[in-house]
């Protein structure tokens, strides 16, 4: 291995060519000495410093080069009563030396991987510290052993060395949010702890201290060791409630702005092309008592151009501010289902269970959208005969699903459709809904929504 991040011993003298020249003098010394002064120790300078300074192949060549030099002097000057001596000798010394290179570079590949670790450490932990997401770490038994401060900033503690169950735990009966659908967060956490779950999924907690709910995007990854082992989990948490909050406040910007524009159609434009229509009706009258039928045929013409443009124009509003959405969400999708028979070859049918569905504006007509685009949807690519809009309550808990007997998504290739189920999915998230879609070819779509009505 050689040393290539490592400072050099000096500037101008490598390391091995230092080492050849100290070995070179201890080798001259020893033979101008002989036997009477012990130099074999002073050769190990010469083989630590290359194997310390350039790495484990310099210093190899350089114990082969201080044996050759030390079989050179004491066969220049023979001393021993048998010839086999100094080669046994020899042997020995490069055993030594091979073993001391050995050793010493292996000290020092060790020396520098600490150090290299070391590094990397302080520059995970800098990244770590300076992340606004909040990281937590578990290993394969289920313990933290990384929780960086962001992640102490949303949870309100640092856990650093904990079973993360106990983590979780403190979660469940301190942060979690019980109005935001806490059984289906709970499962999520558990499960990106133990490893049953890996992707992308959302939690809401109350909040610590002067904060208010906090929504937080839950990215989970398993860590995996070299035989394809899981070593561990990451988790991610993203805090989301400022995005979430603009998003809202956007939403129902829009949201105002459709309901104002559609009764502008309605009460402005609507009423305007009515009085147009009676006018030509009565032009039309005019004319036919004055016994002119051709003229007479114009304005009935007009008028019934007139009355068309006016139903269009309501359908115009009524796409942009749901008839019937301020006396409860029930009234809105019952006027959808009946709208949409009497306009389609389908037959759409509105069932409900339980009462109470006059919620939160905002809620509803996120609701309300999202039936409006399962019917779309449905409509258009499906090709159904028969569409069913359920809405039910239980206590809190509040359930609309939307159901078919067309295609199903699966035989469908639209993009379009792609970009309406995002869209609905996008609005369910906003009012904190939970969004299931379940489709088989030929055998229908059910999208199912579950809200929890705030108290």
């Amino acid at each position: 291995m050689e040393y290539s991040s490592t400072k050099p011993f000096h500037p101008f003298l490598p390391a091995p060519l230092v080492g050849a020249v100290w070995l070179l003098g201890c080798g001259l010394v020893d033979w101008l000495t002989g036997p009477e002064l012990a130099l074999s120790a002073f050769y190990l300078p010469g083989i630590i410093m290359p194997a310390w300074y350039s790495g484990r192949k310099a210093s190899l060549w350089l114990a082969l080069f201080g044996t050759a030099l030390w079989l050179t002097a004491e066969l220049l000057e023979p001393r021993y009563s048998n010839p086999f001596i100094p080669y046994w000798n020899s042997l020995i010394r490069l055993t030594v030396f091979t073993v001391t290179a050995l050793l010493t570079s292996e000290v020092r590949i060790r020396q520098l991987t600490e150090t290299a670790l070391q590094h990397q450490k302080e520059i995970l932990s800098s990244i770590l510290d300076s992340m606004r997401d909040g990281v937590v770490v578990t290993d394969e038994h289920g313990r933290i052993i990384v929780f960086n401060p962001a992640a102490g900033r949303l949870f309100g503690e640092v856990y650093p060395d904990v079973n993360a169950d106990t983590w979780v735990k403190r979660i469940e009966r301190d942060l979690l949010d019980p109005t935001a659908g806490s059984p289906h967060e709970k499962d999520l956490l558990r499960k990106s702890i133990s490893g049953e779950h890996s992707g992308q999924g959302e939690i809401s907690l109350i909040g610590n201290g002067a904060h208010g709910r906090i929504q937080l995007g839950l990215t989970t990854l398993p860590l995996m060791g070299r035989d394809s082992d899981r070593t561990g989990t990451l988790l991610v948490f993203n805090d989301l409630t400022s995005r979430r909050n603009l998003e809202k406040q956007i939403s129902e910007a829009s949201e105002r702005e459709q309901r104002r524009i559609g009764q502008d159609l309605h009460d402005g434009i609507c009423q305007h092309l009515a009085g147009v229509a009676f006018a030509a009706g009565t032009l039309q009258s005019e004319l036919e008592s004055m016994d002119l039928p051709k003229p007479a045929e114009k304005a009935a013409g007009i008028a019934r151009l007139t009355r068309e443009g006016i139903q269009q124009t309501k359908d115009l509003a009524r796409g942009l501010y749901p008839m019937g959405i301020e006396e409860g969400l029930d009234v809105a999708l019952a006027s959808l289902a009946s709208t949409t028979s009497s306009r389609l070859e389908i037959r759409c049918s509105y069932q409900q269970t339980g009462e109470g569905f006059k919620l939160d504006p905002n809620m509803a007509g996120h609701l309300y959208r999202i039936a409006q685009e399962a019917v779309t949807n449905a409509v258009t690519h499906a090709k159904p005969e028969n569409i069913l809009i359920h809405l039910s309550r239980e206590a809190e808990n509040l359930t609309m699903e939307i159901s078919d007997d067309g295609m199903g998504i699966g035989t469908s290739r639209n993009p379009e459709r792609g970009i309406g189920l995002q869209i609905m999915r996008y609005r369910a998230d906003l009012v904190g809904a939970k969004m299931e879609i379940s489709s088989q070819e030929g055998s229908g779509t059910r999208i199912c929504c579950k809200a929890t009505i705030p108290t």
